[in-house]
């Protein structure tokens, strides 16, 4: 019974903390964004349009395959050639 107290305490305990985390990168984001507004609101409100209208279906699916598709070829391509070059580096160390 004794564990079951001592869990929840630390349970409650990181909640709080998590709580309290939550909330100063919220602050901070909202902050950033009414300083964007301020110094670029055109913009901002132009990427926040985009942002939106990406979200609520504006592109369409096929689209998003190909997209998808060459971004993870792309991705691939740079992992791999930096696991061959980290390779050949660590080779001519020898």
């Amino acid at each position: 019974m004794r564990t079951v107290l001592d869990d929840t305490s630390r349970l409650r305990d990181d909640a709080a903390v998590l709580s309290r985390h939550t909330r100063q990168a919220v602050d901070g984001w909202r902050r950033y964004l009414v300083a964007r507004l301020e110094t670029h609101p055109y913009a901002t409100v132009t990427l926040a349009a985009g942002v939106g209208w990406i979200l609520g279906g504006g592109i369409p699916r096929p689209l998003l395959s190909v997209a998808f598709a060459v971004g993870s070829r792309i991705a691939a391509d740079r992992i791999v050639s930096g696991l061959t070059g980290a390779a050949t580096v660590t080779r001519s160390d020898d």
